[in-house]
């Protein structure tokens, strides 16, 4: 169920042996899986399911969400581009800061390839952002080995506030705003893409 909108199996009937979980878009809910044994069953993890069960319905019930925020985004940025050829200035921001309420994570992913395609477009400010950042997590990778010699997690890069801020400043001097949108826009759906399908 999402809205209103309600989608049965066929034959479907409703029972006592339910589980549920909810879709999120962004913090959210918007609807909801719901399962159903139409037989008693005999005692599991969470009732009559199992554990496995459990974490598949709320696996489903994610993707779902992602799909939604996605669409979302996409529909939003599409609005943007159909209502007037030549894109306001500064629309790409208005993008990302809808992005960055619904969807953090797409929202980092975003930020990131913003760094990485200035970097390889020869942005001298992004290069030495970049190096900047690497060398921290290097100082952090030092202090958390010491003088031990093994294996660590892979560190990712922790997009802070201020690093966003930057990628963000360096992109608004280095690109045109139609030029931001579009890369933006293309980023998302190619993310979308990704998440529907692996």
């Amino acid at each position: 169920m999402i809205a209103d909108q309600i989608w049965t199996s066929a034959n479907f009937i409703e029972t006592e042996w339910a589980q549920h979980a909810d879709i999120l878009v962004g913090e959210r809910p918007v609807g909801q899986v719901s399962i159903f044994y139409i037989h008693k069953m005999p005692p599991a993890d969470e009732g009559p399911f199992l554990k496995e069960e459990t974490r598949l319905l709320k696996t489903i019930a994610g993707r779902i969400g992602q799909r939604l925020t996605h669409q979302r985004v996409r529909d939003s940025a599409a609005r943007f581009g159909h209502h007037d050829p030549e894109p306001q200035r500064e629309e790409w921001r208005i993008v990302l800061q809808m992005l960055e309420q619904t969807d953090r994570s797409l929202y980092l992913r975003v930020v990131r390839r913003m760094l990485n395609h200035l970097c390889w477009s020869g942005v001298k400010d992004a290069e030495s952002l970049l190096e900047h950042f690497a060398e921290d997590v290097a100082k952090a990778e030092d202090v958390l080995r010491g003088e031990w010699n093994q294996p660590h997690r892979l560190q990712t890069i922790r997009f802070s506030a201020s690093l966003v801020g930057e990628v963000l400043r360096i992109a608004g001097e280095h690109l045109s705003d139609q030029e931001a949108l579009r890369l933006v826009q293309k980023w998302i759906q190619e993310d979308s893409c990704h998440t529907w399908f692996r």
